[in-house]
């Protein structure tokens, strides 16, 4: 029998209920039959550049046979040393924005 691989699925700290958030809800139980889910909000809302830096540090500890992660947090894969699955799902952000 095969063994179930390890994953932590990382995802922002949750304000409000997003879509990325609704649609994890919906998949994450189909996951569960054929991994070991584990699910970890960031402490910090990724507003402001501390709040990133104190994401990061918190992140170092997270480790698994596969972290993904998802939502706006992309900037953790920085911190994480475990294989890495990242989700871009916001193609409409740079629309919001004239510059960096």
């Amino acid at each position: 029998m095969n063994k179930k691989i390890n994953v932590t699925q990382v995802v922002r700290l949750n304000k409000n209920n997003n879509s990325i958030i609704r649609t994890l809800n919906n998949l994450n139980p189909l996951l569960s039959k054929k991994i070991n889910l584990k699910i970890l909000e960031c402490p910090y809302d990724s507003n402001g550049f501390i709040n990133k830096i104190k994401n990061l540090l918190w992140a170092i500890k997270i480790k698994d046979d596969l972290v993904h992660l998802t939502g706006d947090i992309n900037y953790l894969a920085f911190s994480i040393r475990s294989p890495l699955i990242t989700s871009i799902l916001d193609l409409g952000m740079p629309k919001r924005y004239s510059r960096l």
